[in-house]
C-alpha cells in the first residue's frame, strides 16, 4: 500500500496545480476586463466634455468623392438610420448629415447633404432642413463614350420594308488567303515585346 501513497499525492499536487492556474487566469482575465470598462467610461466622458452634452459622437473620416462621412458614435449610443443630423466645430454648423443604415462596431456612416464636414466634427441630432438646390452636389462624371456604329442594314423581307436585318461581311474579308502576311513571325514569348 506505501507506493500508492506517493502516487496518489502526486496526481493531488498535478491537479490543484491546474486549478490554481485556471483561478490565476479568470483573476487576470476579471482584471482586464474591468480596466477595458473603466478605459471606455472615461473615454465617453472625455469625448462628451470635448464634443457637447447633446453629442451623438464625432466626425472620423470624410469622403469627399463619395460625399458621406463615417462617424464614431460614443459609448452606448445608436445613431437609427435616416436620421438628421449635423457636424459642429466650435460651435458652428459645417454641414448637414443624414444617417445611412450601414454600422461597424461603433462607426455609423452618413450622407452628406450640404456643407463641408472635417474630421473631429461633433455630430448632434438636427431638425435643419437642407438648402433647396439647383443643382445636386455630385462629382462631375465623365462625357458617355459614343455608340459604336452600326453596320449597314437590309430590309428581312420584301413584303414589310419596315423590318431589318444586319448586313453580313463581305466574303472577300473572310479569305485567309488575302490577309497580309506579317513581318516578322512571332516564334516565342520574348518575340511578343517587341
Amino acid at each position: 500500500m506505501r507506493p500508492a501513497l506517493p502516487l496518489l499525492a502526486l496526481a493531488l499536487t498535478l491537479s490543484s496545480c491546474g486549478n490554481l492556474q485556471n483561478l490565476a487566469t479568470r483573476s487576470r482575465a476579471k482584471k482586464q476586463q474591468r480596466a477595458m470598462d473603466q478605459l471606455a467610461a472615461t473615454s465617453s466622458q472625455e469625448a462628451s466634455s470635448r464634443l457637447g452634452a447633446s453629442s451623438l459622437g464625432e466626425v472620423a473620416y470624410v469622403d469627399d468623392a463619395e460625399q458621406f462621412v463615417l462617424i464614431r458614435t460614443l459609448n452606448g449610443i445608436a445613431i437609427p438610420p435616416l436620421a438628421s443630423l449635423e457636424s459642429q466645430r466650435h460651435g458652428k454648423t459645417t454641414a448637414l448629415l443624414r444617417s445611412t443604415p450601414e454600422r461597424k462596431n461603433t462607426f455609423a456612416a452618413a450622407d452628406i447633404l450640404e456643407g463641408n464636414p472635417q474630421s473631429g466634427d461633433a455630430v448632434l441630432p438636427s431638425t435643419a432642413k437642407p438648402s433647396p438646390r439647383k443643382k445636386p452636389r455630385t462629382s462631375p462624371s465623365p462625357t458617355p463614350p459614343p455608340a459604336p456604329a452600326t453596320p449597314p442594314s437590309a430590309p428581312a423581307d420584301p413584303a414589310h420594308p419596315d423590318e431589318a436585318r444586319p448586313m453580313a461581311p463581305p466574303d472577300d474579308d473572310l479569305d485567309p488567303t488575302r490577309l497580309p502576311p506579317l513581318q516578322d513571325p512571332i516564334k516565342s514569348p520574348n518575340d511578343l515585346k517587341r
